[in-house]
């Protein structure tokens, strides 16, 4: 199966359209000179609806891309000479912010399930 990613999404309706038509991700413009641009703060409100999936999966991205690039560099990594050691102690508490990850995957579950026993089928689940 794949999945679909819908970005530069800019009101609530087009974002509501992007979840109903099933998309797996969306996203949003942040370059100021789009005429999709949206300020860090709209995007925050418009991806309400999406909040705990998009905490959970950046945030765990974020993290895995960075041990990655620990692990190639070995001991330089965690050496000031590099910029990782800093980005890893920053990203790490990302998983942290508005709550750890664990208490978000079972909402999104939660709230899954709920769709799935309400129209008995996975499908609404996605």
């Amino acid at each position: 199966m794949a999945l679909a990613k819908i970005c530069g999404l800019s009101t609530p309706e087009a974002v509501a359209a992007a979840l109903a038509g099933k998309a797996a991700y969306v996203g949003f413009m942040f370059f100021e000179k789009s005429p999709r641009n949206v300020a860090p703060e709209a995007a925050w409100r418009l991806a309400q609806p999406v909040r705990g999936k998009a905490k959970v999966f950046l945030a765990g991205m974020v993290h895995r891309v960075i041990d990655t690039a620990l692990q190639l560099h070995g001991a330089l990594g965690y050496s000031l000479d590099t910029p990782l050691a800093a980005w890893y102690a920053r990203v790490r508490s990302q998983r942290l912010v508005d709550g750890p990850d664990e208490v978000h995957r079972w909402n999104v579950g939660k709230r899954a399930w709920g769709l799935i026993k309400a129209k008995q089928t996975t499908e609404a689940a996605r």
